[in-house]
């Protein structure tokens, strides 16, 4: 039963010795504590702007849930100007008693059946209170001036937990290049809400 107390084995350097039941985040979906969103269409993302465009994960300010990305996606649906310095980013908006404006919402399902609505806000274009820090580069569709096929045009990073999003924060894919260099496609996100 859940909660049950049972015995536990500890290994030769003091571990924990568990045996997994199933697959790593199924407790947590089945809880109806995973969510997701996804662009519909392509997007361009936006160059780490507070005006931001692309896939936005934001946690309102009284929320009172944490929002742990499990996992960032985004597939490149127009072929990418012939230009060296794009790519896409994930990026951090630090924390604000402002709330996000959200301008174009997307729709946030639950993994679990898909009913359920989650605390956590995603947009396609939405106004962050302050321009986001940059988390990470996830990829880069070409390091040439005139090669834009040579790299898969998909990247899925899961941070297993590393990127926490408290109340009054957000996440975005963004445009990374330290020039005006378009970039579009379509971005996802996937999360786990737990309460702080």
């Amino acid at each position: 039963a859940d909660g049950a107390q049972g015995e536990v084995r500890l290994g030769k350097y003091g571990e924990l010795v568990t045996n997994s039941f199933a697959g790593k985040y199924t407790e947590l979906a089945r809880a109806g504590k995973v969510f997701f969103a996804a662009n519909s269409g392509d997007q361009a993302l936006s160059l780490l702007s507070a005006t931001a465009t692309g896939v936005i994960l934001s946690n309102p300010v009284a929320s009172g849930v944490d929002l742990v990305l499990l996992e960032a996606s985004f597939t490149q649906n127009t072929a990418a100007a012939a230009e060296a310095g794009q790519s896409v980013v994930l990026a951090y908006g630090t924390y604000s008693a402002t709330e996000v404006t959200h301008t174009t919402p997307l729709v946030v399902r639950s993994t679990y059946g898909g009913a359920g609505l989650g605390t956590g806000r995603v947009d396609s274009s939405a106004t962050i209170p302050a321009a986001p820090v940059l988390i990470t580069a996830l990829w880069q569709p070409t390091v040439s001036a005139t090669a834009t096929t040579a790299i898969p045009p998909m990247v899925v990073y899961r941070p297993d937990g590393l990127i926490v999003c408290p109340p009054g924060t957000s996440i975005s894919l963004q445009n990374g290049a330290d020039a005006a260099a378009a970039i579009t496609g379509r971005g996802a996100f996937i999360w786990a809400e737990l309460e702080r």
